[in-house]
Formats: structure tokens, sequence, C-alpha cells
């Protein structure tokens, strides 16, 4: 407890407590696997030694592991080859101890022990690696709500994308990293075209689906290594790292083009078509600083606006 007191993330704290399981007492093998509750099957965490063969999914269904995460019952096996659950990955293994990690009386995760000797775990062990469980499950409580309470701060809750704090504050590490790197550095602000006319007519829970539905397009149309963020009521903006002006005005373009041909439920030939318009900059050809990347793009953007909207327009 002392020893993984000092570690100040999750998985350090696995890592570590997972030495000292391994050095002090001496088992051929130890494993921390996680519950993935959606797909119902147990996914390693943190496996030692680490063998490919052993990194498999294991199904809620199946194996020892897999029983104690569905009952969420610890167990001895003093002999897996006289127990049908046991799943054989490796013919040396003789023994095996499981527990289950909770949270609340939840099953999360389990701690898996094997030993290459027959009846190598006793009650006294079983005792202590359900009370390392039990101080395990407070530990990953206290991630997860940390986790939850980051990922709100950072996150638009209409769209799900980041919101405008999280926008400026990866903008300026971007920009830094474009500089260390003399990388290209591309910034757009997207707009809505007539998207108070849209919330006038249909009211702003149509609207709120529409813009919902518009937010998805853009992030499903982007690099894992770029940031969409929600910039404003019906503004986006995106930072593209390692992207010169003429690729930024390419994704935006494939962008524009996918919600001109997207048919939003409300939409009506006769109102006109929910569309956008954006403005591109570059860092650091048309911009140096973040405050004037940004203003460079606001000012691109105002040229759609006043050459009839759907349209991508960079920076001059």
């Amino acid at each position: 407890t002392k020893a993984i007191a000092k570690e100040n993330t999750l998985e350090n704290i696995i890592k570590r407590l997972h030495s000292l399981i391994v050095k002090e007492m001496g088992y051929s093998k130890v494993a921390f696997l996680l519950l993935n509750e959606k797909e119902e099957i147990l996914e390693p965490f943190y496996i030692y030694p680490s063998h490919v063969k052993e990194k498999a999914k294991i199904p809620l269904s199946k194996g020892i592991t897999g029983w104690v995460a569905k009952t969420g019952k610890s167990v001895i096996v003093p002999d897996v080859s006289m127990d049908k659950r046991y799943i054989c990955l490796n013919k040396d293994i003789k023994s095996e101890l499981c527990v289950p990690i909770k949270i609340k009386n939840k099953v999360i995760g389990v701690i898996n022990l094997e030993s290459k000797k027959l009846n190598d775990f006793s009650d006294l062990e079983l005792k202590i690696f359900t009370s390392l469980a039990s101080y395990l499950g407070i530990i990953f409580e206290l991630y997860l709500t940390n986790q939850k309470l980051h990922y709100l701060s950072i996150t638009d809750e209409l769209t799900g994308l980041y919101n405008y704090r999280y926008f400026y504050d990866r903008l300026e590490q971007e920009i830094e990293r474009a500089k260390r790197t003399e990388q290209f550095l591309t910034v757009a602000l997207i707009d809505i075209d007539f998207f108070k006319d849209y919330n006038d007519t249909f009211g702003h829970k149509a609207g709120d689906k529409a813009l919902y539905e518009l937010a998805q397009i853009i992030k499903n149309n982007i690099r894992k290594s770029d940031v969409v963020a929600r910039y404003g009521g019906d503004e986006f903006g995106l930072i593209m790292p390692n992207t010169d002006a003429y690729m930024g005005l390419r994704v935006l373009d494939r962008i524009r083009a996918k919600i001109d041909k997207y048919i939003f439920e409300k939409e009506k030939p006769s109102l006109g078509k929910l569309t956008i318009s954006a403005g591109v900059a570059t860092f650091p050809v048309h911009a140096k600083t973040l405050d004037e990347l940004i203003t460079k793009a606001d000012s691109a953007l105002f040229r759609p606006k006043r050459e009839g909207r759907n349209q991508i327009r960079v920076c001059e």
C-alpha cells in the first residue's frame, strides 16, 4: 500500500503492484483484466508475462476468469486439469487463483494468478488478494470519477465535441509543437448557414438535433490527430496539425459536400438546405500567433457569407 501510494496514475499503480507481486511472491502469471460490460468480455489491462496468445479477450461465458467476473465470487483451483472451466493457454500451468475487483458490489474486473505448481494457493493468499481487490476497487472508482469529471469539463454537452475552452488550450499546444517541428498547422472556423432561420422555423429541439447530426458528420470526416470543437452556438473550430492550407481546404470542402447532401429531418426544399461555410488559415504562413491565426480564419469566413454561403475560403 505504501509503495503504490507514491504512484500518480492508474497504469503506474497497476505496474508497481504487478512488479511487487511477481518479485515478492514469484507467481508464473499475474493478470489484471477489466470488464467490458457492453461486449460482455474481459480485456487484459496489464499482464505478465506478456505473451500474445494470453492477451486474448475472454467472454464471460468462458474460463475461470470469466466465471469469476460473471458470478462475482473468488475461487482457488488446486488442479486446473480437473476444472472444466479452465481454458488451457499454457500447458505448464497447474493451479489458479482468481478474485473479482468490484465497485459497490459491481464487478469491474478480476485479478488472476497462475502457478506451475499443483495446489500452490492457500486460503491466506485468497484473503490477501481479496483485500487487495477491494483496495483496487476504490482506486478504480476514484480514477473513473476523475476521468468523468475531466471529460465533462472539456466537452460540449449537446454535440459531444470538445468545448471552446479545450479548443484554445489544444490550439496553443499545437502551435508550440508546430514551431518545434517546423510543420504547418491549419485552423478552420465553420459556421452553419442560416441556422437561426432553421431554429425559428422548426424550434430549438429540431435545431439541437440538426446541430448534433452536423457535428457527427464533421467528426467522422477528419483524422484522429485533428481536433474539432463547438466554438460557439452554431460555429465549430477545427485544428489540423501537419496540414497546409491546400490540404485544409480539401478536407473542409469534403465535409461541406457531405453536409450539402445530407437530409436533415425538418429540411424542406422551399426553405433551403442546411449548409456550412468555413474560413481557413495556416500557421506560420498566414499568422504566427494563436490570436492572429483565429482572426485570420474568422476573416476568411466572412467571404463566403458575403458571396452566397455553402463555400470554403482560405485566408488571403
